[in-house]
């Protein structure tokens, strides 16, 4: 049976959910049109099905198409699916994405699922050239409240940014108003 997109996408829709998964993982492990890929992985996020999903195909989705649409997606189904094995992957996947956007989600996805004990990983996302990614890294650190991150953010306002400046401000304010300075 031959179906196009629309019409695969629409049985999907219909079928038994083990059976659509079981299509959808093919899909995702096979296509070779990242588009088809990102409803995919829609659909397993819909699904919330942990079991039926395979951590590793996931993964190797990720890692193998580097379509930003896609991995925006793939990075949804990581988070929701696989909260803490999938935050430690993109944490470590971060260093290796060339796309601004994707590493801002990755950090935004990070920041919700793993604040307090990400903080390490969002001082080093202090040097990520894209501007909002940096913003949400101090924003996040500001939020956290942690006396470690403060140094970081000092040596950043240093810098004389006007773009960072009232996120730096904001987030060192923060920091000094929960305490715990020890130095």
């Amino acid at each position: 049976m031959s179906y196009n997109n629309k019409e695969l996408f629409e049985k999907i829709k219909t079928m038994d959910q083990e059976k659509a998964i079981e299509l959808i993982r093919s899909i995702l492990a096979y296509s070779d049109n990242w588009e088809n890929k990102a409803k995919a992985a829609n659909f397993l996020i819909q699904f919330e099905d942990k079991g039926n999903l395979r951590f590793q195909q996931v993964k190797d989705a990720f890692l193998n198409d580097m379509h930003p649409q896609l991995r925006l997606k793939l990075i949804d189904l990581l988070a929701n699916c696989y909260k803490k094995e999938g935050i430690n992957f993109l944490k470590n996947q971060y260093k290796n994405c060339s796309d601004g956007t994707v590493r801002k989600s990755l950090i935004e996805v990070v920041g919700k699922i793993d604040l307090s004990s990400s903080i390490p990983f969002f001082i080093e996302a202090l040097g990520d050239p894209n501007v909002e990614a940096k913003e949400l890294a101090i924003t996040l650190l500001g939020k956290a409240g942690e006396s470690e991150a403060l140094v970081p953010l000092i040596k950043l306002l240093h810098l004389r940014n006007a773009e960072i400046y009232n996120y730096l401000i904001t987030s060192i304010v923060k920091i000094g108003k929960k305490g715990n300075l020890h130095y």
